[in-house]
């Protein structure tokens, strides 16, 4: 037993020292902050769209696109059926390309979107 741990420690030592090149380094200087918005007309643009829908429809267009949460976890987070999850999105994917127009995808919620973690609170509708 006294060998194999011997043996162990050894292999261990060797490799820690041939993958040093492959170590994260420390940074001098850590951003405050994160990167701006990439274009900051269609954020406007997306956010006044977002204000004019009902309070359910937005609440499921920001989780479901924003969020990223999938279907589930959003019937979840608002307490409601996952058919009711679908039939908002749906409406409010049609109220948001007739007031985006057609040229702008769902998708465009997710690259306005901050990187955060998910969190599964209920959301309160106002």
């Amino acid at each position: 037993m006294e060998a194999y741990a011997h043996r162990v420690l050894t292999r261990a030592c060797i490799d820690h020292s041939r993958r040093r090149w492959r170590r994260e380094h420390p940074a001098r200087d850590l951003p405050d902050h994160a990167e701006p918005a990439a274009d900051l007309a269609l954020e406007l643009q997306v956010r006044a769209a977002l204000d004019a829908l009902p309070a359910r429809q937005r609440a499921v267009v920001v989780l479901r696109y924003w969020a990223d949460l999938d279907i589930a976890a959003t019937a979840a987070a608002m307490g409601c059926s996952v058919g009711t999850v679908k039939s908002h999105t749906a409406r409010a994917l049609t109220r948001l390309r007739a007031l985006l127009g057609d040229d702008h995808s769902p998708d465009t919620l997710g690259t306005l979107a901050p990187s955060t973690h998910h969190t599964q609170e209920k959301v309160t509708l106002s």
